[in-house]
């Protein structure tokens, strides 16, 4: 099986039709849990991540030759408790990689601890450039929040809120002494 990942740009997109076509045509896990958070995100992968593409790293997931799911990122930060920041920093706010959006295909066999696992490991790998500590995310819902609250994802609640009150949710790029990316496990 060969897998792929692909930094979606407007120049991948100009060189490679067919995979613009899968974009365009990208259907995300449709259960009443996942489907309004992932029909967001398709909708925003078809039409602003290009035009985003500067501020938000786009990755695509190929595998043999299908877009079987991607992950967006983007530099920012989290407000951490006392507790949490022990080992990562003393100062209140800390920087952080973004998930923006994260989404598979529907009837994929890929997991969505896979997407995630990739979007560690890139951050990992940013975290020896910069001051990278944490990777976050503002969930769609409640709903999605108690899903990257619980296993395997093991989110936590951070101090950070959005203007509508939402929670943004955090952990570590290291988990327990391994580098999460390098091992492939999350």
């Amino acid at each position: 099986m060969g897998q792929d990942w692909i930094r979606w740009t407007p120049s991948v997109a100009k060189a490679d039709p067919r995979l613009l076509k899968q974009v365009s045509d990208f259907k995300p896990v449709d259960t009443p849990q996942a489907r309004d958070a992932g029909q967001a995100a398709a909708t925003w992968l078809r039409d602003r991540a290009l035009r985003d593409f500067r501020s938000t790293v786009t990755r695509l997931m190929i595998i043999d030759d299908v877009l079987e799911g991607f992950y967006s990122l983007a530099a920012s930060r989290v407000e951490l408790t006392t507790s949490h920041r022990r080992n990562v920093g003393e100062q209140p706010v800390q920087p952080a990689a973004l998930i923006t959006w994260l989404a598979k295909r529907n009837g994929s066999q890929v997991s969505g601890v896979q997407l995630l696992t990739h979007a560690l490991g890139t951050a990992l790998k940013v975290s020896e450039d910069m001051g990278i500590v944490a990777i976050v995310l503002d969930p769609y819902d409640e709903g999605s929040a108690e899903v990257w609250r619980s296993e395997p994802y093991r989110f936590r609640t951070s101090r950070t809120r959005g203007a509508d009150g939402s929670v943004r949710l955090w952990r570590s790029i290291l988990v327990e002494g391994y580098d999460a990316g390098r091992k492939g496990h999350c």
